[in-house]
């Protein structure tokens, strides 16, 4: 495989088909969704989708950039694009049967992508996502 199919491979093509699956699960009419009944886990689903999601994003943008960008400028665009990202998945919940857009969901889509840049500014950048790209350029 060329080294660049396989970097699309390795480090695109997760943040795309993960963007696609919260798509499709935002997407899910409300009477399939099975309530759990915990009061505030729904937020927390939130906050995690969206803070793996920046990780996902935030890798490939890293791999691709090849030092056109600066590592600042790919964690901006990272919290800038998932937190847009984020706030449409609330706004297209308005087209689904049963999906309620809350204001409470959209803070917590957007506080998942601020807790990731804050955990990477403050040292998880030593483990991911550039030490998984090192690894595999090596």
């Amino acid at each position: 495989m060329k080294e660049k199919n396989k970097g699309f491979w390795v480090y695109s093509a997760p943040a795309i088909f993960y963007g696609i699956l919260v798509i499709i699960a935002t997407g899910t009419p409300g009477s399939y969704i099975p309530s759990i009944g915990i009061e505030g886990l729904d937020k927390v689903v939130h906050f995690g989708m969206h803070f793996l999601f920046a990780m996902l994003v935030h890798r490939a943008l890293l791999y691709h950039a090849n030092g056109t960008i600066i590592k600042t400028q790919t964690l901006l665009l990272t919290v800038l694009f998932v937190s847009i990202f984020g706030i449409i998945i609330e706004w297209y919940q308005t087209f689904i049967p049963d999906r309620h857009p809350t204001i409470g969901d959209g803070v917590a889509n957007i506080l998942g992508v601020i807790v990731y840049a804050l955990l990477y500014t403050a040292g998880l950048s030593r483990i991911w996502p550039e030490r998984s790209i090192r690894v595999l350029r090596n």
